[in-house]
């Protein structure tokens, strides 16, 4: 994985954080429920790279 790649990888996952946190404080939920949900989304997502160094 490119250095650019995994940039773009970090800020996608920002993004989907404050969705994440915008959506549960809609639905009234807490915070810590919407990002399991959103981790596991990306857990099953085709094309993300599954390398331990990128996970840590």
């Amino acid at each position: 994985m490119s250095a650019v790649s995994a940039f773009k990888l970090v800020l996608l996952s920002m993004m989907a954080i404050v969705a994440l946190e915008l959506v549960a404080k809609r639905l009234r939920l807490p915070p810590a429920a919407a990002l399991l949900v959103g981790g596991a989304a990306m857990a099953f997502a085709p094309g993300l790279p599954r390398s331990p160094q990128c996970a840590l």
